[in-house]
């Protein structure tokens, strides 16, 4: 493959993966917001201007959006306007905290689990069914120990 499309192929592999991070993220918001009981208006991928709606459900508007990188939910009264039952202002503190780290939390959670399935530990467990007993005492061994450590300035 030559220089050009091998470029155009890591350009397509970063918009995909920065796109499904986004995603993930938003989810998170959109999924914490939910459980707190905060009404989510929309749900977006991109930025506005909108260019159509996938669907609606549950109040919620699944919007894709002109501008290509990030995404948004749009909580009603996220910005001081509203106040009624079901607003983000209307919400316990400690609930409003659960929804604006809801998109950070997950993407954590998300980076741990990438990291946890392409560790050594992980390929040990290839060969396992996932969530039998063995595969889970196997992930939960103590990483081996050196057991004589060694310097370079001997």
């Amino acid at each position: 493959m030559n220089a050009i499309g091998s470029t155009a192929i890591t350009i397509l592999e970063f918009i995909l993966a920065f796109g499904a991070l986004v995603l993930l993220h938003e989810l998170g918001h959109f999924f914490a917001a939910r459980l707190s009981k905060i009404e989510v208006e929309e749900f977006g991928l991109g930025y506005p201007p909108k260019m159509f709606r996938l669907f609606r459900a549950g109040g919620t508007d699944f919007t894709i959006n002109w501008i290509p990188f990030g995404g948004f939910c749009r909580m009603k009264g996220e910005n001081g306007e509203v106040s009624e039952p079901g607003s983000f202002l209307a919400a316990r503190p400690s609930r409003r905290l659960l929804t604006l780290l809801g998109g950070p939390l997950t993407n954590l959670l998300v980076g741990m689990l990438i990291i946890s399935f392409s560790s050594p530990v992980s390929a040990r467990l290839i060969p396992l069914r996932l969530w039998s007993p063995l595969s889970l005492m196997k992930l939960l061994q103590p990483p081996p120990v050196f057991s004589q450590v060694t310097s370079s300035n001997q």
